[in-house]
């Protein structure tokens, strides 16, 4: 595989790498004291926060994936592996937005 369509297939992961590198910068602000102080603890917040931001991540690579796997460029298996690794995100954060919302 060259260079070139290593970094194509690479960036159809990116949006889920993101997320989860925020969330995980997140679990180790909170073991911080800064994350720990607070009420509620400041970790907790920022966890929450990219937690809520989920759907746009999820969005955004699946936008992403859709318009790559229409160019072709990339190995049939690349794009529906990013566009099943962005549909389990946007689902995430789909679910997180319903039990925060159901009343």
């Amino acid at each position: 595989m060259s260079r070139t369509a290593l970094m194509q297939a690479l960036l159809l992961f990116a949006a889920p790498i993101c997320w989860f590198a925020i969330v995980g910068i997140d679990l180790l602000v909170a073991q911080t004291p800064w994350g720990i102080s607070g009420h509620p603890s400041n970790g907790l917040v920022l966890l929450l926060f990219s937690l809520m931001a989920t759907p746009v991540f999820g969005l955004a690579g699946c936008t992403y994936a859709y318009l790559m796997m229409r160019k072709a460029h990339c190995s049939r298996g690349t794009p529906g592996a990013a566009m099943l690794t962005n549909m389990c995100i946007l689902a995430i954060g789909i679910v997180f937005w319903l039990f925060l919302l159901w009343k």
